[in-house]
């Protein structure tokens, strides 16, 4: 899903970006696969790159494991 009004959010790359989920969707209830916690906005190419090495390689490298661990916390506690 694109939303031409967002933009990658590592680093300097400002290229228009899609959701990225930080949780794969086998583990969210259906009903919060749009709760902003649980995603970040990343272009293809980053997108593409976290599913290359992990989401927890992908956020470590690029400074994004608040936002992991923030998804995690809230899936546990929306159970």
């Amino acid at each position: 899903m694109i939303e031409p009004e967002e933009v990658c959010v590592v680093g300097s790359c400002n290229e228009t970006a899609e959701r990225a989920h930080l949780l794969t969707k086998a583990t969210l209830p259906k009903r919060q696969w749009d709760n902003p916690v649980f995603y970040i906005y990343l272009c293809r190419r980053h997108h593409f790159e976290s599913h290359q090495i992990g989401v927890e390689t992908f956020c470590a490298k690029y400074g994004f494991s608040i936002e992991l661990e923030r998804a995690r916390k809230a899936l546990f506690s929306n159970r």
